[in-house]
């Protein structure tokens, strides 16, 4: 009787069961986007400060407090766009097999998050302008159920994020649906 492989013999190789970091670029994406929060706060207290200073007069001590109680966050918030996204990148790890996906995360919090293939509804890749720019894409996995009904994964390169889609939506032997 010939060999005749089974589906196993056709599985990609990320889909091995060991856990893979997501795509380094995610580092950058994320630290561009609280750039992009902590200037709406530096505007934001600009303005307060610009405002009091003008009612109040320069000579005034509330002003100048005010530029403080602003300036205290905007250096936490810079602190935290440098570090966190590092930190996030480097607590983040997902695996995928045969039988589905595992995310864990967390930098403080730690979440474990395990997705069978018979749950799975359908799945979606999104890519907005600035993963795009980098070559990324967000994994949504739409499971039966109402806790966890949706699971992300965000920071895949946009082709594995793809692959990884296909691969969990394909029926299989065990596909208990």
């Amino acid at each position: 009787m010939p060999f005749e492989p089974g589906p196993e013999a056709f599985e990609p190789a990320f889909a091995d069961g060991s856990f893979h970091h997501l795509h380094p670029n995610y580092i950058k994406t994320e630290r561009i986007g609280w750039i992009i929060f902590g200037s709406f706060i530096a505007i934001a207290g600009m303005i307060g400060f610009v405002i009091v200073l003008l009612a109040m007069g320069p000579g005034e001590l509330v002003p100048w407090l005010v530029l403080g109680g602003w300036l205290v966050p905007a250096i936490a918030i810079g602190t935290a766009g440098i570090v966190l996204p590092r930190r996030a990148y480097e607590a983040t790890t997902y695996a995928i097999s045969p039988l589905g996906l595992e995310i864990r995360r967390g930098i403080w919090w730690k979440h474990m998050i395990d997705v069978p293939r018979s749950r799975i509804q359908h799945t979606d890749v999104q890519q907005g302008p600035m993963a795009r720019y980098f070559g990324l894409g967000k994994l949504v996995v739409y499971t039966a159920g109402t806790e966890h009904a949706s699971v992300v994964l965000d920071g895949l390169e946009h082709g594995r994020a793809i692959q990884m889609r296909d691969f969990l939506l394909r029926g299989g032997e065990d596909d208990a649906v």
